[in-house]
């Protein structure tokens, strides 16, 4: 939603920063004209004739004969509009918003495959013919391969990827990534999972589902990573006295700060592995 913000004419000038968390970037946009013809499809699978008949429809039913994987179709759309391009599209091009840009993704976005139905064999017909390149930088473990694959492709490279554009569009870019896993979990599962950030960004984890398990350590991470989001908010720069040092993000010093066990800049982070899925994707482009 905030990507389609940046890149909306529509939205221009009504806001002053964007914070982008786990927001993909690369992927394609559907038309309206796409979206019509799906329109049409579902409402013939539910037996609905016209407009009253498809109003007329109780929720239980529509809920019951839609697959999840179908949700994902019912986002923003380039009508012409409102969405002129997609964003990745707008970006390329420097025609996002002009505002301060904070972006990043999580160590298991695959925590996610299982709700888009996605598995080792699709990760691979999406990667096509670069497949023996990312064979050799991902391993022979195809299951971990495509767990990783699926994280960088769909949320860590894209975010690269924006922070990159934002900053050639002389934009205050900032890019993260979010490692961290509660003390209590540590060992029990792969990583930081899409949306287990947000309770550090807002420093709820005591409401959350898992205060229970929440440790000092937990605490002090979101009380850091609420500052920075703050302190972005409010001047569109997270750095302030008492923080670890946030560089502004360049494609030439390719830096990023990681909150994880510890908060630390890294340089050139994944970079092998994500160069060579910028260039496949911008081939099948």
């Amino acid at each position: 939603s905030v990507q389609a913000l940046m890149a909306s004419p529509k939205a221009r000038g009504l806001f002053h920063r964007a914070i982008s968390q786990s927001g993909g970037g690369r992927q394609s946009m559907r038309s309206l004209a796409d979206l019509e013809k799906l329109g049409e499809k579902l409402a013939a699978d539910w037996g609905a004739t016209d407009l009253k008949s498809l109003r007329a429809l109780p929720a239980e039913k529509l809920l019951a004969r839609t697959r999840p994987v179908e949700l994902g179709a019912y986002g923003p759309v380039v009508d012409g509009i409102y969405m002129t391009a997609a964003p990745w599209q707008a970006f390329a091009e420097g025609k996002q918003a002009p505002v301060p840009f904070l972006v990043g993704a999580n160590s298991f976005e695959a925590s996610l495959m299982a709700t888009f139905n996605v598995n080792a064999e699709r990760i691979r017909s999406f990667i096509g013919a670069g497949g023996a390149l990312l064979k050799k930088l991902y391993g022979e473990d195809e299951e971990q391969a495509a767990r990783e694959l699926f994280g960088d492709a769909l949320f860590v490279g894209p975010a690269r990827y924006l922070a990159a554009r934002a900053s050639e569009a002389r934009q205050p870019a900032y890019l993260y990534h979010f490692s961290y896993v509660l003390e209590g979990r540590r060992g029990q599962v792969p990583g930081a999972a899409h949306g287990s950030e947000i309770p550090f960004v807002f420093d709820t984890l005591d409401g959350s589902p898992v205060a229970k398990l929440v440790t000092a350590q937990d605490r002090k991470m979101a009380d850091v990573m609420s500052s920075y989001w703050t302190q972005f908010a409010k001047t569109g720069d997270p750095n302030r006295s008492g923080l670890p040092q946030w560089p502004a993000y360049s494609a030439s010093g390719d830096k990023l700060l990681e909150f994880g066990a510890d908060i630390a800049v890294r340089e050139r982070f994944r970079a092998g592995k994500l160069d060579a899925l910028d260039s496949i994707l911008s081939v099948r482009r």
